[in-house]
């Protein structure tokens, strides 16, 4: 009896059978994606950042070129950061879509999507779970917190750094998985190129060791029973691997700072003490957590308390993260997931969370574009075991979050619109009033070659911009700006004294004084004339 033949393999009944699991989710998210942030190419540029970034900016509009590469590698002077990449990007963009802001969008979406299929493979082969993977990468593609990074044209900076963060990421995996130097090399390239983006991932190194604890069980090492001295030298060889890679922390560091204290932007609040940052990092932690679980009320602006936090905030905050440490820490044998994931979180806000002040905000939902990964890590990979409970906790949060995802990015498609919606859910936003002033004009922070001189639209602008100042006297565009708006309600002799006010906190301010004079022109006052074109002429 011939023995019966093996049947021929069989063949897919479907185009969709066809197909891997990973790269059916990998589908999943990127209709996820597409239903929440395609939107944003009919929206605007808006009057914060973006003309700094773009629009306003000289060097970016002649597009890529060697003379503007150049530029892109040596300045500091623009938005007070060494970010060749992110400039070199700009300027890519409008060399393929022009002046249309669709096109700048539709960049970062895309970025986006790359980064959040990254994040699924890589999180695929280093823990071998595509359930908690998938959960980790769907809330990553859209939880509200994302909005602002990818929305908005200036946080160009947050999905490239991410882009390459990951990619560094993956690399590192496999150097581990092949010994071989070029995954070594290319894992050290690609964290340099997220920190010509932003630096941000100036943690990456940390999140490596992390990673060494759990999933890799590097450091525990195999038997049960070896000494405490044989494990810490075990730690110490993990972290003297990772030597270059804390090397470009280093040096990204002393880069920044250096960036930034030229610039003078880390003495933009110098009337902060060192506690006042203390005790927001601690209520910023808190927030963080806050609008992870409960993504609603987002701002573009959430203004710095100063000291006006209570001592019952400061010790609630204080021992709530304390307590979940501890917790996380008792549970590391049995859901080590946790606490990799918790001092993820915990340290990867630790560049922007305060300490060092830049800016005037006392947080940002930006910040949250690779820290958020840390807790869907450790949620996911904590619980995703008991089936049905984790299915149905990803199944109704990715269902809440796509659609306040998309209603949230609906806030992005101008600056009005982003102003309005910011101001209705914060108070006393003095920034967002200063923001929507300039919004009522068609001259927002600086000087345009045409302005609509609309009464209504300059009563709403003069309103807000009154009240900005009321709240934040030192803040320079504010005065300019009602000075731009009294001059265009015909009220010179007020709008006279705004423009100094404006001098006075920034001396270098030239459209200032240029539209002080065009004012005394028109008072009639040329001895005053004479000396600020005098001054005027100086600055030039």
């Amino acid at each position: 009896m011939q023995p019966k033949s093996p049947d021929p393999p069989r063949r897919p009944t479907s185009i969709i059978g066809a197909f891997s699991a990973e790269q059916k989710l990998s589908a999943l998210l990127l209709l996820m994606v597409a239903f929440v942030y395609l939107q944003t190419l009919s929206f605007e540029f808006i009057n914060i950042d973006d003309n700094v970034y773009v629009t306003e900016n000289v060097e970016v509009q002649k597009g890529l070129n060697p003379e503007t590469v150049q530029w892109a590698f040596t300045t500091t002077d623009y938005a007070k950061f060494w970010q060749p990449l992110v400039w070199l990007s700009l300027m890519l963009d409008v060399e393929f879509y022009g002046q249309w802001a669709g096109g700048f969008h539709l960049t970062n979406v895309i970025l986006h999507a790359i980064n959040l299929i990254l994040l699924l493979y890589w999180l695929r082969r280093l823990t071998g779970q595509l359930d908690g993977s998938f959960f980790v990468a769907a809330f990553f593609a859209v939880h509200p917190l994302h909005v602002e990074s990818v929305a908005w044209i200036t946080e160009r900076k947050d999905v490239l750094s991410t882009f390459f963060g990951l990619v560094s990421l993956s690399t590192w995996l496999q150097y581990l998985k092949t010994r071989k130097l070029r995954w070594f090399s290319s894992a050290w390239i690609a964290m340099g190129c997220s920190l010509m983006s932003k630096q941000m991932l100036v943690t990456l190194p940390f999140v490596f060791l992390l990673l060494d604890y759990w999933p890799m069980s590097r450091i525990q090492g195999t038997d049960a029973s070896e000494t405490l001295r044989v494990r810490c030298r075990r730690v110490g060889q993990l972290i003297l691997e990772k030597l270059p890679f804390f090397g470009l922390t280093a040096l990204f560091c002393s880069i920044a700072f250096s960036a930034q204290s030229n610039a003078g932007v880390t003495k933009l609040m110098v009337d902060l003490t060192l506690l006042d940052r203390i005790n927001n990092a601690l209520l910023s932690y808190i927030i963080y957590l806050q609008e992870t679980f409960l993504p609603t009320g987002l701002s573009v602006f959430y203004p710095h308390p100063g000291s006006n936090v209570s001592a019952g905030e400061i010790w609630f905050s204080m021992l709530f993260l304390i307590g979940i440490t501890v917790g996380v820490y008792r549970q590391r044998h049995y859901r080590p997931s946790l606490i990799v994931g918790w001092l993820w979180f915990l340290g990867c806000l630790v560049p922007v969370i305060g300490i060092v002040q830049i800016g005037y905000q006392g947080y940002a939902d930006r910040f949250m574009y690779f820290p958020l990964i840390g807790l869907a890590f450790g949620f996911a990979f904590s619980i995703q075991k008991k089936k049905a409970l984790f299915r149905g906790i990803a199944i109704s949060g990715l269902i809440c979050c796509c659609g306040l995802s998309f209603n949230q990015v609906r806030h992005w498609k101008n600056s009005v619109t982003l102003c309005e919606h910011g101001l209705n859910v914060t108070e006393d936003n003095w920034f967002l009033d200063a923001t929507l002033g300039a919004a009522m004009m068609t001259s927002p922070w600086n000087v345009a070659p045409e302005r609509l001189v609309n009464q209504s639209h300059l009563q709403l602008a003069e309103k807000h911009l009154r009240k900005a100042i009321l709240h934040q006297p030192n803040f320079s565009p504010a005065h300019f700006n009602l000075g731009l708006t009294l001059s265009d309600r015909g009220q010179l002799s007020p709008a006279t004294e705004s423009f100094p006010r404006a001098l006075t906190l920034r001396p270098d301010y030239s459209n200032a004084r240029y539209f002080l004079c065009k004012n005394l022109e028109r008072l009639g006052d040329f001895q005053e004339l004479a000396e600020q074109r005098r001054l005027l002429s100086e600055m030039k």
